[in-house]
């Protein structure tokens, strides 16, 4: 993790490849009593994510897409929100590595995709915790993701009180 003396911005790279991991211009974070905003770039359009929604295919669009997250106990629903909130995504870059972030927040939020490539989460409370996951590969970062003590199984079930078993 770096904080570069010469800039307003953060970042989180993996040490054998300067190209993957989080980076964001704190230029960018809009922080206030029920509003926090930030936006990070990402090396390629291969993004994968923001579960708990149907999407037309696992690769996301990345032409200025926004996707709403809030849970709702309903029935599952084409294009709308169900039980849980997972702000986690996956990208792929350009030489196959892979990295993964979670924003872990309990308020309503939601994440727009630019073709720049960026990213811009916007929650409306709560805190910015997010963690990294440096893959490398896309098998090691769903991995990592999952051994979160925080996420843990509960990633792998759906329903009331974890009732059934995907």
């Amino acid at each position: 993790m770096t904080f570069p003396r010469s800039s307003w911005k953060w970042s989180s790279r993996q040490r054998t490849d300067s190209g993957s991991g989080w980076d964001s211009p704190l230029l960018d974070l809009f922080f206030s009593n029920q509003y926090l905003q930030i936006t990070t770039t990402v090396p390629s359009t291969s993004v994968y994510g923001f579960g708990e929604q149907e999407h037309l295919s696992f690769k996301h669009n990345m032409d200025f897409v926004t996707y709403g997250m809030f849970s709702r106990d309903q029935a599952p629903t084409p294009f709308a929100n169900l039980y849980g909130v997972h702000p986690f995504y996956m990208c792929v870059e350009p030489d196959s590595n892979a990295h993964g972030v979670l924003l872990l927040n309990s308020n309503a939020q939601d994440v727009s995709l630019s073709p720049n490539p960026s990213l811009t989460f916007r929650t409306i409370g709560g805190i910015l915790d997010f963690y990294v996951f440096l893959g490398p590969t896309p098998e090691n970062v769903v991995q990592q993701y999952t051994e979160m003590p925080e996420i843990g199984t509960e990633a792998l079930w759906f329903g009331p009180r974890g009732k059934k078993r995907i």
